[in-house]
């Protein structure tokens, strides 16, 4: 995640092309609810990142929960060091959000979201 980029590749040995996300358009990070098995038959869990450009979601896999964990830890604090590091670890989607000032107000405030992990707190 070098210069504000997710640089990332199809499998392990790096032989595939490279997919390069600018960090800058992503919209929302989410564990995604299914676990998959790669050719060599390891479980995957997974996560998805969705973004602004043409290709809207990324699905990405790897090998231990604690991985996953560490990898939507990074991607958070590409954002924001606002929130707690209890929250940064164990948190199940975090995204953009748009608040308004009040009821009656035309102002809208960006705003982070986030939700924990159950039993995290």
């Amino acid at each position: 995640m070098s210069e504000s980029k997710l640089i990332c590749t199809a499998d392990k040995s790096s032989n595939s092309g490279r997919d390069v996300i600018p960090l800058d358009t992503v919209l929302s990070v989410q564990i995604a609810a299914d676990h998959r098995a790669d050719g060599d038959g390891e479980t995957l869990f997974c996560f998805e990142v969705n973004t602004s450009t043409k290709v809207r979601n990324h699905l990405f896999g790897v090998t231990a929960t604690l991985e996953r964990r560490m990898w939507m830890q990074k991607i958070l604090e590409n954002f924001t060091v606002a929130f707690p590091s209890r929250v940064a670890t164990g948190y199940t989607r975090f995204g953009w959000c748009y608040l308004k000032v009040t009821t009656a107000s035309e102002i809208f405030h960006v705003t982070y979201l986030t939700d924990l992990c159950p039993g995290e707190v």
